[in-house]
């Protein structure tokens, strides 16, 4: 997958990275990139940019050989161990040893930007930085990014795709056929003039996508608006064995992802000029007349698919024109597909759904597009944090953005809801169970600990609490089953007693106590686990009331970092960034321990429940 992109934009669009400098590399690119902004903020220029970029380098960790990733790994100590000597109460202090070499790459180049140190600028006296240091830096520049296109750090031919706000799907082409026959006939016109109009029936489905070749400078072979959707699915049904695999596999992965498994056929109508789509026992309907979500959906896995057999980047324009809340997020949990493992996702967007979708999956980058000066078109570009709340103001999200689901599951912090999420999908997969969608049948909302004494349950008014009816009258509860002290437990029967059958303590201490031993090993090696002595045949569960996770990885494991600090009670670690990785290595319900199954199936047996008592 393509990890960093080398750029050299024309002069016409004044680009910087968060410290003012010049943009050169658009770096700690992931599988789903998404640009954020006001309108005339940059991004859809950006995006489009990569398509005519004339001489782009894109770096990407499967190119990497290890004798130059050794090579990088030794430079980039070396280099920081004298800018350390220099600039010791600057330096961020990062451990190596665990990094990829694009995500070393992308720390070296941050860190460049931050000091104002990139190679190209280097135009600060010689007083600012002694000269060996600048030395290592253009060395260690020129053996990264100055190569030749052959070089093995490099990946010059990449598939390319442009995704538009799609329209093409819509059938225009059939419009004058359906409205305009009977008056074009009646008509008086010459053969000449009548062939004219002809011409332009049968060309008005390419009128979307000449404008934006015209408009963009995109080349047509790399747009896809949806025109020739029933063109390309004809053509791959009449075709070759592999072109016939592939609308086979089109049918099977909708089916899978979007109608529950029930059998999904396309059909490209001869008769009608149009596509034909068949759900289950339901009678056959054109595609153009199913919801306007779902269609636009499947027209970006239809690309997608045509590109995941080698490394490409698929770039999407406001995908949640016309799309629910909830199917946005379902969009989003599409990508992460392994059957688009290979491909480098770019989405504009001013949907606050999909940015809140990137705190469920490590693998999603979100980028901050600011206009600057307006008067010269300068942007400035910042690799965001998913909590920075500047995003939110970007997207104009008032509290009445937010839509209300079914119900609601609170939990203590996000950390909590990113384990529960996968559990939840984990368990709905492999029972084969109805899957609910996160923001439409159901919702998780953080009450931060100690906080849920701010909260009331019950129909009351008064100064001290914040109203949950605010946000919704159907909830499921979970609390930790830690500080057991008798202000907690009278709070906890206060809590059993308002939720009743909704309220759940978990089993043991904390959500992380939910991961089990083999998950937990799985996580922190990539091999073999390596115990301390006389821990390999204890081997305690992690599933219990007492110990915390963090202290548990300490006492029984050889790392090269320290996970707990038993003076402040609290882990070293980020416990956000811990869980993601986590679930980043469930690939199945064995991997579930007995205590994150118990939970799970209270979790789904709520959802359930509520989504029946309104459907009845």
């Amino acid at each position: 997958m393509i990890n960093a992109i080398e750029l050299n934009l024309s002069n016409e669009y004044n680009y910087q990275n968060e410290y003012g400098e010049k943009l050169l590399l658009l770096s700690n690119l992931k599988h789903i990139n998404i640009f954020v902004g006001e309108n005339n903020s940059g991004k859809s220029r950006l995006m489009r940019s990569l398509f005519t970029l004339k001489s782009a380098k894109t770096l990407s960790d499967s190119l990497v050989s290890e004798r130059d990733f050794a090579i990088c790994k030794d430079r980039i100590k070396r280099f920081w161990s004298k800018l350390h000597s220099l600039r010791s109460q600057y330096v961020v202090h990062e451990s190596h040893d665990s990094l990829k070499p694009c995500e070393l790459y992308s720390f070296y180049s941050k860190q460049a930007d931050r000091y104002h140190l990139n190679s190209l600028r280097l135009s600060f006296p010689d007083s600012e930085l002694p000269s060996t240091i600048i030395n290592e830096l253009n060395s260690l520049y020129r053996m990264l990014v100055v190569q030749d296109s052959s070089s093995s750090l490099f990946y010059p031919r990449i598939g390319k795709v442009y995704i538009p706000i799609l329209r093409g799907i819509e059938c225009f082409n059939l419009y004058f056929n359906t409205k305009y026959d009977k008056d074009f006939a009646s008509i008086s016109m010459n053969n000449e003039q009548r062939q004219s109009v002809e011409e332009y029936k049968s060309n008005a489905s390419r009128i979307y996508t000449n404008k934006i070749e015209k408009v963009y400078q995109i080349p047509f072979s790399q747009i896809f608006t949806g025109d020739y959707l029933y063109k390309e699915i004809k053509n791959k049904l009449l075709g070759e064995e592999l072109d016939r695999r592939f609308i086979r596999d089109l049918e099977s992965f909708i089916s899978k992802h979007f109608y529950e498994g029930k059998e999904f056929t396309i059909i490209p109508s001869q008769k009608e000029g149009y596509i034909i789509v068949k759900i289950g026992d339901s009678i056959e309907r054109p595609l153009h007349l199913l919801g306007d979500g779902i269609k636009q959906i499947i027209c970006i896995v239809y690309k997608a698919l045509e590109l995941r057999n080698s490394e490409s980047i698929v770039c999407v324009e406001e995908p949640e024109i016309n799309l629910h809340p909830g199917f946005q997020r379902k969009l989003i949990e599409v990508l992460q597909d392994k059957e688009f493992e290979k491909i480098c996702f770019f989405i504009t967007t001013h949907s606050n759904h999909i940015v809140d979708s990137s705190f469920d999956y490590s693998n999603i980058s979100v980028y901050k597009f600011l206009n600057v000066e307006k008067s010269n078109n300068t942007f400035r570009v910042i690799n965001s944090s998913t909590h920075d709340i500047d995003l939110l103001n970007q997207l104009g999200v008032n509290n009445s953005s937010v839509f209300m689901s079914n119900c609601t599951i609170w939990v203590e912090g996000v950390s909590d809801k990113i384990y529960l999420n996968k559990y939840l999908k984990t368990y709905i997969s492999a029972k084969g169970l109805k899957d609910y969608k996160e923001g439409v049948d159901y919702s998780f909302v953080e009450y931060g600990g100690n906080n849920i004494v701010h909260w009331s349950f019950e129909n009351l008014s008064d100064d001290e609490h914040i109203s949950a009816f605010g946000i919704t009258n159907r909830s499921f509860i979970i609390v930790d089953n830690d500080d057991n002290s008798e202000r907690k437990r009278k709070r906890k029967e206060r809590l059993q007693k308002v939720f009743d059958d909704r309220y759940l303590e978990l089993p043991v201490r904390e959500i992380e106590n939910t991961i089990g031993n083999a998950l937990l090993t799985k996580t922190l090696f990539k091999g073999t686990p390596t115990y301390k002595p006389g821990m390999e045949k204890k081997k305690d569960s992690i599933e219990t009331v007492s110990a915390y996770v963090w202290d548990y990885i300490d006492k029984h494991y050889n790392m090269s970092k320290k996970y707990w600090n038993p003076y402040s009670k609290q882990p070293r670690v980020s416990k956000l960034a811990f869980a993601k990785e986590v679930c980043s290595h469930i690939e199945g319900i064995d991997d579930l321990s007995e205590s994150a199954l118990l939970v799970t199936d209270r979790i789904y047996n709520f959802i359930n429940d509520i989504y029946n008592d309104i459907n009845k």
